[in-house]
This record gives C-alpha cells, sequence and structure tokens, in this order.
C-alpha cells in the first residue's frame, strides 16, 4: 500500500516537476559558479543579506525533552521535488511533559501522528507541530511519537534547504540533495532546531527509483531492492546536530579506499556524477595526507566507527555533514576545509549561530595548515597573504555575528571564515605551537564539549588553562572588536642596538588599540645577518630599546605574516625629542634618541606659569613626566639638549 501510494505521487508530481523546474534548471545551470569557488563554502559571497524571520527558526524550542533516537522512512524521486515520510523519535522527558513541539515547516502536510498506536491531533502554524498528549510523561521517563508527513519542501532558509536538478546537460541523470544549514532542517523533515540537543543515534530507510544510489551519515547496514525501487538504510550511532543530517540521491558511480585511524580500518567512500569520476579520482589523492596530518594535530578521526567520504552535489562549494561531506569537487582548499569540520563543527559544534566562527573560522584555518606542512609549503605564504588582504577589506562588523537572523551576514566570508581563521593564526604566534596545539586537542575532548555544543568561552578556558594567560584582551580586540591596527615604525640604529618608536592606530573606533606581541626583523645587509624581536606593545605611542648582535642598518615588520595588520609606515627617529603619548591625561614620556649632556625639560601652561620642570639623566632614553594634576587643557613642553631648544604643545585630558 504504501509503494502503491508513493507511485501514485510520483506520477502526479512528475507532471508538475515538468511543467514548473525544467527552464528554471536550464537557466540556474548556465548561471552556476563552478569550480571557481572552490576556497568559500556554501557561496557565501555572492549570498544576499536577507533575514529569516524569527518564527520560522527558533523554533519549538522543546527544551522540555531531550531526544535520543529517531528512525526514518522517506520516499524520494531526484526528478520530483517531493518528500513522503514517517519518522519516530525517542526522547526522556526532562519534566513533566504534556505537549510535544516540533520545528516543521507549514508547506508540508501532516498526514498521521502516532502515539502508543492511536492516533492523536496536531496542531501547525508558524512553522511548529503542537502535539498535544492524551496523558502526562513524567520527568525522566522514555516515550516515543511518529510522525507521518508528505509535500513539496520549500528552500527559503538560504541555501537550499531541499534541492533536485540534473547531473549535467548531456546526461540529464536527475539529482537530489539537502544543505540544511543554519536553518534548513524543519523545511523537510520534523525536527527539534536549535543548537542544545544533538539526536545521540539514528536509523534512516529511503527509497529510490532502482537506478539510483541513495547516501547518508553513518553506516550503510542494509539494501533491499524491489523491481522498481531500491531502499538503503543507513545508521548512526554518534551524536549528531539537526543541520549535519543529510540525504543525496541520484545514479552516482562509488569508489572507495580504506585508511587507518586510531585502532580502525575506516572506509571511504566517494559517490560522483559519471562524468566527473576521472578528475574525482585525480584530487582524491592528496586525501590521505591531509587526513593523517589532522589526526597528528587533532587527534583520531572522531567517527572512524563508522566512516568518512564525499558525494558530489550541484552547490559551488561543499558541506561538512557529519561522516559524508557533499562536495562540488574534491579540490585541495575544499578538501581539506570540509574534513576539518569533522572535528570542529561536527564532533565539537558551536552552540549557537553567533559563534559560527568556531567552525568555520577552524576549518578555514586548517586548510591554511595544509598549505604550510604539505604541498612542499610553497602555498603557505600566498594563503596568508591572500588571508590577511580579504580581511583588510572589513574595516567594520566583528567575527562574533550577533545578528542570527541575517544569513548573508552569518556567513560573511571575510570575517566569520577568514578573520576567524586569522585569530587562531595569531593565538598560534602568541602562544607557540605546542601550548596552541595542546589546548585544542584538550578542548576536542573535554568530555562536556566532545560530541555536543561549545562555546568560545569554552575554547578561551582552555586557551588559558593550557598557556596560564588571561586572554580576555586578545579575545575583545579580535572576537568582539571591529577593524584592525595600522602601525608606523620610527628607527634609529646605533652600535647593536635599535630605538623603535611604535606609533598604533586603528581603522575603526571601536577598538581603540590591539595590545599583542609584534614581529619586527632587523637586518645587517652586508654581513646577511637578521634578528627577529618580540616587542610586546601595550600603549599606542611605545619607545623601546632592542639589543642586537650586531649593528642593523634596515628593519621589516611581520615578515612571516603573523598579525592582521595595515599598510606599516616606517620613519627615521630625527635628533630631536619624542613626546607622547599626546593627548594624555595621566603622564607623557620625552625621549631625546641620542647622546647628550645638560638635558632638560619645563612644562608651563599657556599663561606662562610653570607648572613642572627637571634635568634628565644623559642615560635615560625615556623620561616620565606626570600630568595627573594638571587641569583640562593646552600646555607648552620646553626641551633642551646641547644648547638646542624645542617646544611642544601638550593637550592634556581627564
Amino acid at each position: 500500500m504504501r509503494y502503491f501510494y508513493y507511485m501514485v505521487r510520483r506520477i502526479a508530481f512528475l507532471l508538475l516537476f515538468l511543467v514548473t523546474h525544467c527552464f528554471s534548471w536550464a537557466q540556474n545551470a548556465s548561471e552556476s559558479k563552478g569550480p571557481m569557488f572552490y576556497a568559500c563554502k556554501k557561496g557565501k559571497t555572492s549570498l544576499p543579506s536577507f533575514k529569516i524571520q524569527q518564527n520560522a527558526i527558533s523554533n519549538a524550542l522543546w527544551h522540555e525533552a531531550d531526544l535520543l533516537s529517531f528512525e526514518m522512512f522517506v520516499d524520494l524521486d531526484p526528478s520530483i521535488k517531493f518528500i513522503s515520510g514517517r519518522i519516530t523519535y525517542n526522547f526522556k522527558a526532562l519534566a513533566n511533559l504534556n505537549q510535544v513541539r516540533l520545528d516543521f515547516s507549514d508547506s508540508l502536510h501532516v498526514v498521521e501522528i502516532r502515539y502508543h498506536n492511536a492516533v492523536i491531533s496536531g496542531i501547525q502554524a508558524n512553522n511548529v507541530l503542537k502535539i498535544d498528549l492524551p496523558q502526562s510523561i513524567l520527568k525522566d521517563q522514555l516515550d516515543s511519537i511518529s510522525i507521518s508527513y508528505e509535500g513539496i519542501p520549500t528552500s527559503a532558509s538560504g541555501f537550499g534547504s531541499f534541492e533536485i536538478g540534473m547531473e549535467d546537460t548531456v546526461s540529464r541523470n536527475p539529482v537530489l540533495w539537502t544543505l540544511s544549514e543554519p536553518y534548513g532542517s524543519y523545511e523537510w523533515w520534523p525536527c527539534k532546531q536549535d543548537l542544545n540537543d544533538k539526536v545521540d543515534s539514528f536509523t534512516v530507510h529511503i527509497t529510490v527509483p532502482k537506478e539510483n544510489i541513495a547516501v547518508s551519515n553513518g553506516l550503510l547496514i542494509n539494501l533491499d531492492s524491489t523491481l522498481t525501487t531500491k531502499t538503503y538504510t543507513w545508521k548512526s550511532i554518534s551524536p549528531i546536530a539537526h543541520y549535519l543530517f543529510a540525504i543525496a540521491v541520484a545514479q552516482y558511480e562509488v569508489f572507495s579506499d580504506t585508511i587507518s585511524s586510531g585502532n580502525q580500518i575506516m572506509q571511504v567512500d566517494n559517490y560522483v556524477y559519471q562524468n566527473s569520476k576521472t578528475e574525482w579520482v585525480d584530487q582524491f589523492k592528496e586525501f590521505r595526507s591531509i587526513f593523517s596530518l589532522y589526526e597528528y594535530l587533532f587527534g583520531t578521526y572522531p567517527f572512524n566507527t563508522e566512516k568518512y567520504g564525499h558525494a558530489q552535489f550541484l552547490w559551488g562549494g561543499g558541506m561538512e555533514h557529519q561522516t559524508i561531506s557533499f562536495m562540488y569537487n574534491l579540490q585541495f582548499e575544499l578538501l581539506s576545509h570540509e574534513l576539518a569540520h569533522q572535528w570542529f563543527g561536527d564532533k565539537v559544534t558551536c552552540s549557537s549561530w553567533a559563534d559560527l566562527w568556531l567552525n568555520e573560522g577552524f576549518a578555514t584555518w586548517s586548510s591554511g595548515l595544509c598549505y604550510e606542512r604539505l604541498l612542499n609549503g610553497i602555498w603557505w605564504p600566498i594563503w596568508k597573504k591572500n588571508t590577511i588582504e580579504s580581511v583588510l577589506e572589513e574595516e567594520n562588523g566583528s567575527v562574533y555575528r550577533s545578528d542570527t537572523l541575517n544569513v548573508g551576514s552569518l556567513f560573511n566570508y571575510n570575517l566569520t571564515y577568514r578573520k576567524g581563521s586569522l585569530i587562531l593564526h595569531m593565538l598560534r604566534w602568541e602562544l607557540g605551537d605546542e601550548i596552541l596545539f595542546s589546548a585544542l586537542k584538550m578542548y576536542l575532548n573535554d568530555p562536556k564539549l566532545a560530541y555536543n555544543f561549545a562555546s568560545t568561552l569554552a575554547l578561551k578556558t582552555h586557551l588559558e588553562a593550557a598557556s596560564g594567560k588571561d586572554l580576555t584582551q586578545f579575545f575583545n580586540q579580535w572576537l568582539y572588536g571591529e577593524g584592525y591596527p595600522t602601525y608606523t615604525l620610527s628607527t634609529k640604529f646605533e652600535d647593536n642596538s635599535a630605538l623603535v618608536l611604535i606609533d598604533q592606530q586603528t581603522i575603526n573606533a571601536k577598538t581603540p588599540f590591539y595590545e599583542m606581541h609584534l614581529p619586527v626583523r632587523f637586518y645587517n645587509k652586508q654581513s646577511g645577518q637578521h634578528f627577529d624581536a618580540r616587542i610586546f606593545n601595550t600603549i599606542k605611542q611605545q619607545l623601546v630599546e632592542i639589543k642586537l648582535p650586531f649593528k642593523p642598518d634596515s628593519v621589516s615588520f611581520d615578515p612571516d605574516l603573523w598579525i592582521l595588520a595595515g599598510k606599516t609606515s616606517f620613519k627615521s627617529l630625527v635628533d630631536q625629542p619624542l613626546v607622547y603619548p599626546n593627548p594624555a591625561s595621566s603622564k607623557i614620556n620625552v625621549s631625546i634618541p641620542f647622546t647628550a649632556e645638560n638635558k632638560f625639560f619645563a612644562l608651563y601652561s599657556l599663561d606662562g606659569k610653570l607648572n613642572t620642570s627637571s634635568n634628565i639623566q644623559s642615560d635615560k632614553y625615556v623620561t616620565e613626566i606626570d600630568i595627573s594634576t594638571l587641569s583640562r587643557g593646552v600646555y607648552v613642553l620646553k626641551t633642551i639638549a646641547d644648547g638646542y631648544i624645542w617646544f611642544h604643545k601638550i593637550i592634556v585630558t581627564h
């Protein structure tokens, strides 16, 4: 009966598809971005800034229950945008429970709801399905409920939650895929769409026309066939977030490999469209080295008792569905990006879309690590340069995405992805490799976070525990702050030392200062020597003396591209007093950067009244003057050295 019903629906919706979709597909195929979009997941740079209505995503908020597992049966035909399914949830009540609430699109139709083998009713409105229970479920009680449904899924969430198309214009083989991130799950199945509850396990039975292969998460545990259909049964025993559950259907070609992970020999399966197989087989050659690098850096692959694999789809990028990434192709950066998500995003998932950088920043940075340590390292400097230059285009906006309803803004490529990756790159500079990678393994294996959700605070806690440093200022600057710093370095070289005056400006007033270590390299070109200094920049204008093993003749700023900074200017320190900071509220510093005798200063108000004066010690480069007791206003600083006199206007602020 179920199969007959499915066939009737298939014929009806095939006619609807031919009328409404064929021309649309031909037009979209000609506009596809294609493989030029390798580095960008899900096409963010071209995504319009649009908002999702609150009631379309904030869901059931069904915090009164813990979803334990589900079993799903779905009938799909890749030539028809239609779904017919049944899902049974097993759950535990976290409080006395009178109602079940699930996120479920109003465009889909509830066929039947069963509770304890009895048919009950529900109310479907504002994309939420509310089901009043015949009797209360007591706290900690286990129970289950089953919902049968059907309809034409929408794709309003931004990335195409449930899509069909054609493999190519030659074969014209139909294909189907889902992509639910961030808010699309409810558009094709009733679910709990939030970031606080992972279902512990699931089984999905996917019935498709016999010429197709149906792919999903976990392991293929059964395949049943009839004269006209095949039913693929996939099972996962790993906790999974709602948006990482996915299905793809096509006339796939399959090629596989095995790889050692921990104490497991794991299958790596690749599902590819027929005309793409040669390209995919060639690109897949880099997979083994990437996988081995990640296990070395981050620990054992999180799902090694199940599988990893790739399934081709028509989106111009990739999506890190747990154990089975959906891919446009297997180009190196895309391959490494989506694989990294199995640790950062799938094993440990951001607990709020505002912290999406915990998924995307990590995956982008991980691709950079692959460029550093693989392919002979030739692409590492290029990756750093390109990443920094792209982020310098974003003078406004923070990596922390507070407007989580604006999908276009949420997936801002320069901020969420690239600046997020530079946060990790700069943490590596600040903490060092040993501390950083040790902290990341602790973060990934924290029992409260592993196969669960995490916030930036959780990551920060592990970084601080491993390093013994307070990273509050760092995260305030780089995660929550906006823009970036620029620097002017004024230098004076003497025998085996250099005086450096650092003048920091920021591109966005919302972040007035960046406290961090600066990489400065000094050279003696004649001897070919160089020396790397690490200067801790703590104030906007800062004079430091660097002792060197040789007499320097030139300098460069951050030659290895460790920090995010705008164009750096270089100047020579002239033989006249330097006064900084100015304006100032509590103190100013006076420096005469050459050996001089009879140094003296005097500070006057504009009416000529002397406020303070003193001799300056000849062996001191910097003299501090206390101005905290002065009234707000303009003053004149007079300095004398070797008979030369200079006057400086000083602005005192309180």
